[in-house]
């Protein structure tokens, strides 16, 4: 019996569509993981052999050791496995090895792939909203190398932007190559992107919700694409970690144990979760204000602006070169520390972190924002990260019966700053679970992603190209335009049978044709000798007849007239626009229910236009209200 109701359930699968989508959510996968193996190998071989033996500078990697204390503000270089330390030549190189990436990176974007710059995860958003998921085969391949070169020679970027363009790049192009809708080709997109972050990250899930909810700054998410993302994210990311050297360690170590046990300590977790909205607003505007007013407007060409940021973004790093490249290895040993043990260090710890965080935004503003590839997600967390390594050093100086895991706040500090600048609380919280097995702080994540998503305005968003929510994208808009539709009635908004012109069968086209200029109408119901709807007459149909005035005498409605399909008062609008499409009218008789014969009144594709935009604006004003 239960074999059979089993059989009976699969029966109704639709084998065909699943399979389909089935492998191409694991083609895209494959070709996803592939790509962070290449992106990653490209990276390493770049800051090993340039940023590494020729400046002496090697930045630090999450589980690698820090060597001793943070260096203070005025001190140049940690000594490097070369020896160099701190000469004249290792800071020429300093400055010279972001120059020369910035000036490689903006040759091969401007080139050969200008959607390519930036940060790259802007660009498939905009590909899904308002180009049918469209992304030519050139640009993964330009911003895989672009970005690797720019992070790899000291860049102030992350890895999330560039894989997320390489897997949404791939999925586009086996779009085309399967021929599958624009609807389709944009779930592709989000597969890839799903599977990018997903490996890229360690965060299988929390790749998946990142592709269905950054293209919105509502806390919406794109649905239909969530199997496919979870499909393509788990394979890429199973394969990434088995063929990268990593394995399936998380990317972040915390200590064993660390959660969330004081109640009292959310005070804390609150506080500080207003003080990440607040410099989240300062890095969003600083970003807009150093890509549109500062490096836009310079009269040079775009391909040597991001070797001016590069250049710049050098000189900083003579004085703390904890600024270059993705700096994640900073927040190893913060995540792991205990209560300070005197006053002046948990100062001097602080201070160190504040200056972290703040310089981190303006490296990102002249690396990203010059035009230079990379993501802005792994700055994000280093930001959030160096500002909850302050506040946790502070809190368990001044506070240690309430605070005693420091630690704590440079996870929950990486996830509230990112929900609060890229608009993703979900995906915020989820991933930083992941990358760093921080499931006990899931509470205090939870209060600090709500408190920086609700803080920062709308507006403030790293991603420039997001739409408000699904109503406002150029992609549902169709769909929307039927939601709409089918909530108003044909009775609604009818023009009454009083008002309505018709003719007679043995109506003279001639006389047709004088009468189309005398009214506003193109189509006219035509009656017979009976008073009942025989057909419609289009001016349309009679157009070849207008300098035939002998012709247009001789024949009558009834020799081009054309039967309908009836439309009454109780159908919806979506029913009534559908005929006036099919039949190609500009308005369509509607008739009794009970008599598809008997003619109550006219609609026309113009009041149908003027209700969908009326009840449209009638719900965002609610919406915007509420």
């Amino acid at each position: 019996m239960l074999f059979n109701r089993l059989l009976s359930s699969l029966s109704h699968v639709e084998f065909y569509r699943v399979g389909r989508w089935f492998i191409m959510a694991m083609a895209i996968g494959t070709i996803a993981a592939t790509g962070a193996l290449v992106f990653e190998k490209v990276q390493d071989f770049v800051e090993t052999r340039f940023l590494g033996e020729m400046s002496g500078f090697h930045p630090p990697h999450p589980h690698t050791t820090v060597p001793g204390d943070y260096p203070p503000p005025h001190d140049t270089l940690e000594p490097g496995a070369s020896g160099w330390g701190r000469s004249y030549t290792s800071g020429f190189f300093l400055v010279l090895i972001p120059t020369l990436g910035g000036l490689v990176s903006g040759f091969l974007i401007y080139v050969f792939a200008p959607e390519a710059e930036g940060h790259g995860t802007d660009s498939v958003i905009k590909s899904y909203h308002r180009q049918g998921g469209r992304i030519r085969w050139q640009v993964p391949l330009v911003k895989l190398f672009a970005s690797a070169i720019t992070i790899g020679s000291g860049g102030s970027a992350g890895r999330e932007g560039p894989i997320a363009q390489i897997g949404a790049g791939f999925g586009s192009l086996l779009g085309s190559w399967t021929k599958v809708s624009d609807r389709e080709k944009r779930i592709l997109v989000l597969a890839g992107v799903a599977a990018g972050i997903g490996a890229m990250f360690k965060a299988p899930l929390g790749g998946a919700l990142f592709a269905a909810e950054v293209l919105y700054r509502d806390p919406e998410f794109e649905y239909e694409a969530l199997i496919p993302a979870f499909i393509s994210s788990i394979l890429a990311y199973s394969l990434y970690c088995l063929f990268s050297g990593s394995g399936f360690n998380t990317i972040f170590s915390i200590p064993v144990g660390m959660k969330f046990t004081e109640p009292v300590e959310l005070i804390f977790y609150g506080v500080m979760g207003v003080f990440l909205a607040l410099v989240g607003i300062l890095y969003v505007k600083s970003f807009s204000f150093f890509r549109h007013k500062v490096f836009a407007p310079m009269p040079i060409p775009n391909l040597f602006k991001p070797m001016l940021g590069g250049f710049i973004l050098g000189l900083l790093a003579l004085a703390f070169p904890q600024i270059l490249g993705v700096s994640y290895g900073y927040l190893e040993e913060p995540l792991t520390s205990h209560d300070p043990a005197t006053r002046d260090i948990a100062f001097r710890t602080a201070s160190l972190f504040l200056l972290l965080g703040f310089l981190k935004i303006y490296s990102t503003c002249l690396t990203i924002g010059s035009g230079g590839s990379g993501g802005v997600f792994a700055p994000s967390l280093v930001i959030g990260g160096s500002f909850g390594a302050a506040f946790g050093t502070l809190f368990a100086y001044y506070s240690p019966d309430y605070v005693s895991q420091p630690g704590a706040y440079v996870l929950v500090g990486m996830g509230g700053f990112f929900s609060g600048v890229a608009k993703v609380p979900i995906t915020a919280l989820i991933m930083v679970c992941e990358m760093t097995s921080g499931y006990g702080l899931v509470v205090p994540l939870m209060l600090v992603t709500a408190v920086t998503y609700v803080l920062t305005p709308n507006g403030s968003s790293i991603y420039e190209e997001q739409v408000q929510r699904r109503i406002d994208s150029p992609a549902h808009a169709g769909e929307f335009m039927i939601d709409v539709l089918e909530n108003v009635r044909v009775s609604e908004v009818m023009e009454p049978l009083p008002e309505v012109v018709t003719i007679r069968e043995d109506t003279p086209l001639g006389e047709v044709l004088k009468l189309s200029t005398e009214t506003v109408h193109q189509a006219f119901p035509v009656m017979n000798h009976e008073g009942k709807l025989a057909g419609v007459v289009s001016l349309d149909d009679v157009r070849s007849y207008y300098y035939e005035s002998e012709l247009g005498n001789l024949i009558i409605a009834g020799d081009v007239i054309r039967p309908i399909d009836p439309i009454t008062p109780e159908n919806d609008l979506n029913t009534g626009l559908q005929r006036l499409v099919h039949e190609a009218f500009e308005e369509y008789p509607v008739v009794d229910p009970d008599d598809h014969k008997k003619l109550v009144g006219l609609i026309s594709r113009r009041q149908v236009l003027d209700a969908y935009r009326n009840k449209f604006n009638a719900m965002r004003s609610e919406e915007e209200e509420g």
